[in-house]
């Protein structure tokens, strides 16, 4: 899980107007349990901007299945995003970490 994090954050950063994360900050990740955490390595000030992703980052997908007040059309469009996922995908590292998160 911890490469396709790696390529998630490429991925992100790659993308125009790409992704920021303050340097006074770090990502770890603990290989024992899986787990990632963001960590201050400086005192941050009020106001500063910690991170920020491209909109064009998030996740959104509208699916064929009709909706009622039981099911979500995001996780209809995940789950058949999954199913179709190929080298192309436009969510295709993000899809990858997902799939192998424990």
């Amino acid at each position: 899980a911890k490469q396709h994090l790696n390529d998630v954050i490429e991925w992100v950063t790659s993308m125009e107007g790409g992704a920021f994360a303050h340097d006074k900050q770090e990502l770890h990740y603990d290989d024992n349990d899986n787990l990632i955490g963001v960590f201050a390595k400086q005192r941050i000030e009020e106001d500063e901007v910690l991170c920020s992703v491209p909109v064009e980052a998030a996740y959104h997908k509208e699916s064929k299945v009709p909706t009622n007040e039981l099911n979500c059309q995001l996780v209809h469009g995940l789950v058949a995003d999954i199913q179709e996922l190929t080298a192309e995908s436009q969510y295709g590292p993000y899809l990858k970490y997902l799939m192998n998160v424990p």
